[in-house]
């Protein structure tokens, strides 16, 4: 079988972009990314607001906490640098039905987050590792009132930080 010059250039610029392409979807792949859930409504026997004696014994008045898992379920490592909540809005006609062009915030600093494991941030967090904190759902009251309450965090290798929106609905 002959092959023409034309069909080996063809079968080589075909092969060379998959190639490429392969390349590029395992760089793609491999950076770090980071899945940040939050779940509302979490209580902890250690964080109670009173407690009451009753004829049957103590009640504790459990005080409810949003609890924060970020997960790395990238191929990197990467740094976590700063865990916050903060309320964004925009003025003007869209008023605040929109993600991006705020022109006011408000928020909570890292130190109103409680990590579970006691490590405060910065904190690496290596492939498939998780990094869980709790924040008390009545301190995000106050942003509720300026706007959506976002949670904002920032990590080694990106340089836009990562929003989550806190599941408010029953507030």
């Amino acid at each position: 079988m002959k092959w023409s010059v034309e069909f080996v250039a063809w079968w080589g610029a075909i092969v060379g972009t998959v190639a490429l392409v392969l390349e590029i979807w395992k760089w793609w792949r491999s950076r770090a990314s980071l899945r940040v859930s939050i779940f509302p409504k979490t209580h902890y026997a250690d964080s109670f607001s009173a407690i009451e004696k009753t004829e049957h014994g103590e009640t504790r008045q459990l005080i409810p906490h949003f609890r924060i898992e970020i997960a790395n379920i990238g191929g990197s490592p990467t740094t976590l640098s700063l865990v916050s909540a903060i309320s964004r809005y925009r003025r003007g006609l869209l008023g605040r039905s929109r993600k991006r062009a705020f022109s006011g915030t408000m928020g909570l600093d890292g130190m109103a987050f409680e990590p579970h494991d006691g490590q405060q941030l910065p904190r690496l967090l290596a492939p498939g590792e998780t990094w869980q904190c709790r924040v008390k759902e009545n301190s995000t009251a106050s942003l509720v009132q300026a706007g959506k309450a976002w949670l904002r965090v920032l990590h080694s290798l990106s340089r836009k930080p990562l929003y989550r929106a806190f599941p408010l609905e029953d507030h």
